[in-house]
């Protein structure tokens, strides 16, 4: 039950909140139908995508780490 406006809001916070830990936010979806935002960044490792989302007080629930192909 997010609305439009605190989705845009949480992006910015991450955004600037990523600076600090070196996150840089590609690109996020939500998906009202589950109440969840799924977000694609990348991040020097997973501890710090997670620092990001504690600062913001957002509960993450699983990080996938992926490495672009050669």
């Amino acid at each position: 039950g997010l609305t439009s406006q605190q989705i845009a809001d949480a992006i910015r916070f991450h955004t600037e909140a990523g600076a600090k830990h070196g996150v840089r936010w590609l690109k996020a979806w939500y998906d009202a139908g589950a109440g969840r935002l799924f977000c694609l960044s990348a991040s020097p490792d997973p501890a710090a995508h997670t620092a990001v989302h504690s600062e913001a007080g957002v509960l993450v629930d699983e990080i996938a780490q992926v490495r672009q192909g050669d």
